[in-house]
Parts: structure tokens; C-alpha cells; sequence
């Protein structure tokens, strides 16, 4: 048990690289479409593929892990996708440039639920805990990737990324290594029949659907609010390397409220930020095209911060809610959210683009994390396989 939390803490690193490397394409959209010659909304199918890739994929990956660990994933998975995103810049074409993005993200997809997974056995009887740690690695490398590929690229140019290969391989090289013997740090798993999800998910429909909707309402923000970010900034006259620095400090946000919930929420009030918080977030992320600069990052970076406590919290509860499908549960709620978030995200700033309103969709993610909020009312307590949806104050009013 003593070797566990040095686990831990190697999959929050790796974790913290394969999203850094993720996050690379994120102040960058406006140039790729500019270098590429593409119309008004075309890069949007760009952004649509690599999110499905790299969230959607994932159900496909828990399900496939869950009825067989495969830890060869931790490594493979991220080597593929470090490869790929380096190369987006020498892209010549959206088909060369979506290529890259599609294989860079299934490789990003396929690490997910097997470290989640792995995660969560570190601390079985406290998830959020380590679900907070392991997730802590992922926004903090969201944060990083931003400003080290904007300032790449601002100062060398968009073909200038390929040369992260040579930091990138070999420090999760080095850190894939803590990782060769998962058995002796964890009780190896068996193989397991094959169970249909049908079988899975049978008397937690509405749990889990209430779970993915709140999920879903949560990740619009969290995706959306750098993108928006890239092009209302852009059209300000903005660097890359200071957008990057804008959206590393809203992302680098949730990393640290992500620690924070870690380590101050205790059980008894995850229900409380879950529902209190967002309402906080929706206002700071609503004013923020229409303050200066220095109260903007004030306030991505509150909201960010209050955002981030409340992330993985909703993959303990999707987590104990399925405890035979943990990866398929860590897929639902860190990879299928992201992936409908990130169509929706996608319709939305092509719209506002067409419109020339940058406004319209921080406008959006402020109404779609209050609303995650109201839903919260509907949420299961995530302690029994199979509960009723009711609102928390009818199952208050029984236990009396």
C-alpha cells in the first residue's frame, strides 16, 4: 500500500504531459485557419473530429479495458498522441491537419480510463480524493500547453512544435517507467466476462443520464471559454503568447481548484459545491468580454479556479455508480461529456464567428453553468447502485 501513492503520482504527471501536449492546438485555431486558407467555420469540423477522438473514443476504451485491464494503453496511447500533435504545424491541408488531430486524439483517448481506473484504486474508499489528484496533472498540463505552444509559435512559427518531440518522448519515457509493474503496487485484475453495457447500465438509466447531463452543462465552460477566448482576443490584436497566457490562466484555474477539492471537500459537501459553485462561475465567465484586460483575467481565473473544485467530483459519482465498469464509468464522465460538450462548443463559435459576436458564446457557457447548477437538484447521493431521480429536497424530507 506504501507504493501506491507513488503511482498516484506517476499517472498524474503522465497525465499532466498528454494533456499539455493536448492543449497545444488550443490558442492556435485562428492561425491554422488563417495558414490553411480556410473559410469562415470550416476549422470548426477540425475542432469537431479531434474532440470526438479524443473523448467520445474513450466509452469504446473502457468498455474494451473493463473486460480486460490493458496496461500497455499508459504508454501507448500517449506516445502516439505527443507524436501527432507535434506535427500539426508542418500540416499542409484540413485533411492532413484533421488526420493528425483524429490519431493524436484516439491515442490521448485510449490513456484515459485505463489511468483513471488505475487512479481510483489507489484510494478505493475516497475517489474524489484521488480522482482530484489524478486530475489535477490533466488541467494543470491544459494550462502549460497553451502558453508554451503560443510562444513557440509567436516567436518561431506554427512548424516550430515539431521540436517538442525531442523533450517530450523522453520524459514520459522516464515516467512510463514507474509504471512497468502496476501489480505490485495493486491487485492485479482478472479477465472479466463479457458483459453488454445494456447489463451495465440497467437500473442506473436516469442516475447516469442526470450525471452526463450535468456533465455535459459543466464541460461547455470548460472547453469553450479558452476557445472563445482565442478568438475574441484575436480580434483584439492579441499575440498567440498572450492568449496562450489568458487561457493558461483559466485553465490553469481548474487545476488548482481541482487541488483544492482534494484537499478541503470532504464527502459530506460534495453536494454543496457542485450545485453553489457554478453559480458563482456563470457571472465571472459572462462579464468577460465587455471588462478590461487585468479584470478579465481576474476573473477566467476565479472562475476557473471555482469551476475546477467542482470537475471531479462528477467522476466519483459516475464512478460509484458503476463499480464493475470503472472505466467505462471515467469514460461517461471525462470523455463522452467532453465529446457532445465539444460539438455543442463547436456549433456555438461558429455561430458567434458568423455572426461576428465573440460575446454570444461566453454568454452561452455562462447560461450552461448555471444551468448545471439547477440540475444538481436531481442528482443522486451516487451511494447505492440503483436510486429513484427526485430532488434532493423530497429525499431529505424521507430520511426525517
Amino acid at each position: 500500500m506504501k507504493s501506491l501513492p507513488r503511482v498516484l503520482i506517476v499517472l498524474t504527471l503522465v497525465h499532466g504531459l498528454v494533456d499539455a501536449f493536448a492543449a497545444f492546438v488550443q490558442p492556435l485555431w485562428p492561425d491554422l485557419q488563417r495558414s490553411l486558407a480556410l473559410q469562415d467555420g470550416s476549422i470548426q469540423w477540425a475542432y469537431v473530429l479531434w474532440g470526438l477522438a479524443t473523448s467520445v473514443s474513450q466509452l469504446g476504451f473502457g468498455y474494451w479495458g473493463d473486460r480486460r485491464p490493458r496496461g500497455w494503453l499508459l504508454w501507448v496511447g500517449p506516445a502516439v498522441g505527443l507524436l501527432c500533435l507535434s506535427l500539426i504545424g508542418l500540416a499542409a491541408n484540413l485533411a492532413a491537419l484533421s488526420t493528425l488531430l483524429i490519431v493524436g486524439g484516439l491515442g490521448i483517448a485510449a490513456f484515459h480510463p485505463e489511468a483513471a481506473a488505475l487512479a481510483g484504486s489507489c484510494a478505493p474508499h475516497d475517489r474524489s480524493r484521488a480522482m482530484s489528484v489524478f486530475a489535477v496533472g490533466g488541467y494543470l498540463g491544459q494550462a502549460a500547453g497553451p502558453i508554451y505552444s503560443g510562444v513557440i509559435t509567436t516567436h518561431f512559427g506554427l512548424p516550430a512544435l515539431v521540436w517538442s518531440l525531442i523533450w517530450g518522448l523522453p520524459i514520459l519515457g522516464l515516467l512510463v517507467l514507474g509504471l512497468r509493474d502496476p501489480a505490485r503496487v495493486a491487485k492485479p485484475e482478472q479477465a472479466r466476462p463479457v458483459v453488454p453495457l445494456a447489463d451495465l447500465v440497467r437500473g442506473r438509466g436516469p442516475a447516469l443520464t442526470m450525471v452526463l447531463a450535468i456533465g455535459i452543462l459543466r464541460v461547455l465552460p470548460a472547453l469553450g471559454v479558452p476557445l472563445a477566448l482565442s478568438y475574441l482576443l484575436k480580434a483584439r490584436g492579441n499575440s498567440n503568447d498572450f492568449i496562450g497566457i489568458v487561457q493558461s490562466t483559466f485553465l490553469g484555474g481548474i487545476g488548482a481548484g481541482s487541488l483544492g477539492c482534494a484537499l478541503f471537500v470532504r464527502r459530506g459537501m460534495e453536494r454543496r459545491v457542485l450545485w453553489q459553485l457554478p453559480l458563482v462561475v456563470a457571472p465571472l465567465i459572462g462579464i468577460c468580454p465587455f471588462v478590461n484586460v487585468q479584470a478579465l483575467v481576474l476573473s477566467v481565473s476565479i472562475g476557473g479556479f471555482l469551476l475546477g473544485a467542482t470537475m471531479p467530483i462528477l467522476v466519483s459519482y459516475g464512478q460509484r455508480l458503476m463499480p464493475e465498469g470503472q472505466r467505462i464509468a471515467s469514460s461517461i464522465t471525462m470523455g463522452v461529456t467532453w465529446g457532445i460538450g465539444g460539438i455543442l462548443v463547436a456549433l456555438t463559435t461558429s455561430l458567434a464567428n458568423r455572426l461576428h459576436m465573440p460575446e454570444l458564446a461566453l454568454i452561452t457557457y455562462a447560461l450552461a453553468c448555471a444551468s448545471s447548477s439547477l440540475l444538481c437538484v436531481w442528482l443522486p447521493d451516487g451511494e447505492t447502485e440503483h436510486q429513484d431521480i427526485q430532488p434532493s429536497f423530497l429525499r431529505t424530507n424521507q430520511t426525517q
